[in-house]
């Protein structure tokens, strides 16, 4: 779903309810509009023929090109606008008629947004060198470690900055840094952006209570994610998620995640650690590397394979964020597959507002 103004959403309504070829000539007006701005007087002549305001057709026209400008930010395909634009009530004709639009323009639009965006400096090398004070006049045995950082930036002009950490601060950065980076080589997918009216109630599930902690323990495979979404949506990753719990004692266990690509499963390109405490059976309160913390109920037990939904605060609500299938196995077979959707189903998992991502070539 692209993620759009209630304003934009009321504007476009408006061309929901016009044929394709008024559907057609806005697609005109969208792209006159990015290339070259607002032109008050082709408004006020377009206006007339289709007897509205002149500000009422300059609202349609910047709510189709907010449009087309979200979807190419996001790098939206062809299926996924298509379903958008049902959501917005365009019949198959129209639908048809932007995604033409969208395709043909699509490398140009980005051309202008990479014209208009903010040139930010680029990493471009990074030295350094430790020193250490060993002793003072007031502290004659000591051990001062300092790590300097010499950050050379590529810019319009070159630019160097010092910079000046301890060993315990530099750990900290790596880590956050580190991070910030699994989260992203996931890809769109875990970044996945909800609408506001898309964060649904934490799920009332009842945890599976048979489980012991000590069975969880060794290697497993994220086969399955569902988030909640305005409709239905299945999509195919293409980094693989294994994990690694080790059980610190009787209510406490470590999970470390690694992501890697199918053909390099030796060489992981990230790493996510998460500490989690068991409260119940069958629930757990799980921390993440930035501090949050977040509710998981383990459900849908079964030999090799385990369903965990995850919940957390928004605006005073708990709501649910996502709901991991993991299994022993490493790749998600056909038989699998159904054994996952039917834990789902009995859970009461609605399919036309999920979407899910699955990991079948790992």
């Amino acid at each position: 779903m692209l993620k759009l103004s209630d304003n934009n959403r009321l504007h476009l309504s408006f061309l929901a309810k016009q044929n394709e070829n008024v559907v057609q000539d806005f697609c005109r007006l969208a792209w006159d509009y990015i290339a070259k701005g607002v032109n008050a007087k082709l408004y006020t002549t377009t206006a007339q023929k289709l007897d509205i305001s002149p500000q009422d057709l300059q609202h349609v026209v910047e709510a189709l090109v907010n449009l087309l400008l979200e979807a190419c930010k996001h790098k939206i395909s062809l299926p996924k606008l298509k379903n958008s634009l049902a959501v917005l009530d365009f019949n198959q004709k129209q639908a048809e008629t932007i995604c033409s639009f969208y395709t043909a323009k699509q490398a140009d639009i980005n051309n202008v947004l990479l014209a208009a965006s903010v040139h930010l400096p680029m990493f471009k090398d990074l030295e350094w060198r430790t020193q250490a004070q060993l002793g003072s006049r007031a502290l004659p045995v000591q051990m001062t470690p300092k790590i300097l950082l010499n950050l050379k930036l590529d810019n319009n002009t070159p630019d160097n900055i010092l910079l000046q950490t301890d060993p315990a601060n530099l750990v900290h950065i790596t880590q956050v840094l580190e991070t910030a980076l699994s989260i992203s080589l996931i890809g769109h997918s875990l970044c996945y952006k909800y609408e506001a009216e898309e964060l649904k109630p934490c799920p009332n599930l009842h945890p599976n209570a048979s489980i012991g902690i000590e069975e969880l323990s060794g290697r497993w495979h994220l086969s399955v994610l569902v988030l909640d979404a305005a409709t239905e949506d299945l999509e195919e990753s293409e980094v693989c998620v294994t994990g690694e719990v080790a059980l610190i004692n009787a209510t406490h266990m470590k999970q470390v995640w690694d992501m890697y690509t199918p053909n390099k499963a030796n060489e992981p390109i990230g790493t996510l650690e998460l500490s989690v405490n068991v409260l119940d059976f069958g629930r757990w309160a799980v921390r993440t590397p930035l501090g949050a913390e977040l509710m998981a109920t383990v459900f849908g037990y079964e030999m090799g394979c385990l369903m965990v939904a995850h919940c957390g605060w928004h605006r005073g609500n708990l709501v649910h964020l996502w709901t991991a299938g993991v299994t022993r196995e490493t790749s998600l077979t056909p038989a699998l597959r159904v054994r996952l959707s039917s834990i789902l189903l009995e859970n009461g998992y609605e399919p036309s507002t999920t979407k899910i991502i699955t990991w079948s070539k790992c």
